[in-house]
């Protein structure tokens, strides 16, 4: 099958309508595509929230005779992909005679269409200009805004797009840091489960896609890169919580990730390799994963700001203090006043929002002024209610989703003093070995 093929029935798949050679077929696409599982993925999560979202009373009521042969009918000149997709996730739902949430299916057509359209028309900012190397360097896309109704859209979906001030008013309000780091290591002592010895990803229940086999979770445990970096973040604010993950850990883990490590003294490969994501174990109610960089296929590492980041620690902890500046300028250089705009914003239509942390903590150990406040501002004004950071950022610099362990532990990493002293010392020794490539 072909991608695009797959990306149109992506819906029917979920829906359970594939058999035999049909899902076998499907089934061996995802296997080796990673783009399509990682669609997939996305997919899915959209589909639970709404399925949560969606007032049971809904249930009862029928919608208007003729409503899905007139929405099949729906053609959009620009984006007739995803209009595709749509109306397969509710012909397939009709198919199988799912009442239940056939009444919802307005509601469903405008949440996506809010959540889809910017992810696959999303504009660059302005100023901002095309990522060189192999990321659509043939397409530039004209500066627009999106639609105005999108936060009340994505509201209705149930993701939390908040809006948050600005920079420079963050900075005027004087916010008290400390509190707001006592508040983020609070959330991921909530998120810490004694019985498994690791914090959880999000509190969200989803699925996720790992090789061919799509797993669902209420609660999902990263052994790298969340509960490796939270086993170093938390030491300064509790150093049993941090000693018991480190010990689960070592555990579980067999080989190391050959990418975060590099974050506390350990140098990775000087090419970068695309993840390769490992269930280390599944029970009823949760599945704990690692994510290892060390495939066989090579990542274009230089068009994304966290990799540069990687990758200027790494020659900094070599030795090699040309490069390690020249890679973080080129990360440095992709922050454009709401996050840092590299390949990958671009493709999803959001900012992530842990790149943000990982600018601040490398401009420390690299000792390399740049203006800190207003990314720190920006890092912290993505702070949830619940003292965790949410993942990602729309284009109006709004935070989105819920919180997120891994982006929470990431934003500790630039308060950790004891670690950038150690990562400043360990590049001034020399004594840093090459790992085997």
């Amino acid at each position: 099958m072909k991608c695009h093929q797959v990306r149109e029935r992506l819906a029917e798949y979920l829906a359970g309508a594939f058999r035999g050679n049909d899902l076998n077929a499907f089934e061996g696409h995802l296997q080796s595509c990673q783009d399509c599982a990682n669609e997939l993925e996305s997919v899915s999560k959209l589909d639970v929230r709404l399925r949560q979202e969606v007032p049971r009373y809904w249930e009862s009521i029928e919608p208007a005779p003729g409503f899905l042969v007139r929405l099949q009918r729906v053609e959009l000149e620009r984006s007739p992909g995803w209009i595709s997709v749509i109306t397969g996730a509710f012909s397939a739902l009709w198919l199988r005679h799912r009442p239940a949430l056939a009444a919802g299916l307005s509601i469903f057509l405008v949440v996506a269409l809010a959540l889809i359209v910017p992810r696959m028309i999303a504009p660059a900012p302005v100023g901002v200009g095309l990522i060189e190397k192999d990321v659509d360097e043939e397409m530039e896309v004209a500066p627009v805004s999106e639609p105005p109704q999108i936060e009340r859209l994505v509201e209705v979906a149930g993701l939390d797009a908040a809006p948050v001030k600005g920079a420079e008013v963050a900075l005027a309000d004087k916010v008290d840091r400390d509190q707001q780091i006592a508040r983020a290591v609070d959330y991921l002592r909530s998120s810490f489960n004694p019985e498994v010895g690791l914090i959880f990803q999000s509190k969200e229940p989803g699925f996720r896609m790992v090789g061919s086999r799509q797993y669902r979770y209420d609660q999902i445990y990263w052994l790298y890169p969340d509960n490796l970096i939270a086993s170093y973040v938390l030491q300064p604010f509790d150093a049993e919580m941090a000693q018991e993950i480190a010990q689960t850990l070592r555990r579980y883990a067999q080989r190391p990730s050959r990418l975060f490590e590099v974050l506390f003294g350990e140098p990775i490969p000087r090419d970068i390799s695309i993840a390769n994501e490992v269930v280390v174990a599944r029970e009823a109610e949760f599945l704990i994963i690692a994510r290892f960089h060390d495939s066989p296929m090579p990542l274009s590492w230089q068009d994304y700001g966290d990799m540069l980041i990687y990758q200027s620690l790494n020659q900094h902890l070599r030795g090699e203090g040309e490069a390690a500046r020249k890679y973080f300028h080129q990360a440095y250089s992709m922050w454009d006043g709401k996050g840092i705009y590299d390949a990958a914003t671009r493709r999803e239509g959001i900012y992530a929002t842990h790149k943000l942390a990982l600018i601040l903590y490398a401009s420390r150990v690299l000792d390399i002024p740049i203006d800190c406040p207003q990314i720190e501002a920006r890092l912290w004004s993505m702070q949830n209610p619940d003292g965790g950071i949410a993942a990602y950022v729309t284009f109006h610099g709004d935070r989105l989703g819920p919180s997120d362990s891994r982006t929470t532990a990431m934003a500790l990493l630039p308060y950790n003093e004891r670690l950038i002293d150690r990562m400043r010392e360990m590049a001034k020794s020399g004594s840093i070995s090459d790992p085997a490539q």
